[in-house]
């Protein structure tokens, strides 16, 4: 079995975002507020050893866990299951 990364899992989230049509980018510089987070994007959460998938829910960085694992191969599998439902979604 190959080796998960966290690499590979920034690339599958960062197709996550552009299958959503999602901004790419966690937050945007504006005007006199140093940062605005862009909400719908995705992104990976590490802590205590595990690893999440993520997504922004307000302007101001709040966010809530998609997915929440102890493996980056657990995460990767989510991952894709979550897209290719998307993808099927769309299709149908």
């Amino acid at each position: 079995m190959k080796r998960i990364s966290i690499k590979m899992l920034q690339d599958r989230c960062d197709y996550l975002n552009k299958v959503t049509n999602n901004p790419l980018n966690y937050c945007d510089k504006v005007g006199s507020v140093p940062f605005k987070a862009n909400i719908g994007h995705y992104y990976l959460g590490q802590q205590y050893g595990g690893v999440s998938l993520e997504i922004v829910r307000s302007e101001g960085g709040g966010c809530d866990t998609i997915f929440h694992t102890t493996t980056k191969r657990e995460l990767m599998a989510l991952m894709n299951a979550f897209i290719s439902g998307i993808l099927n979604k769309e299709v149908a």
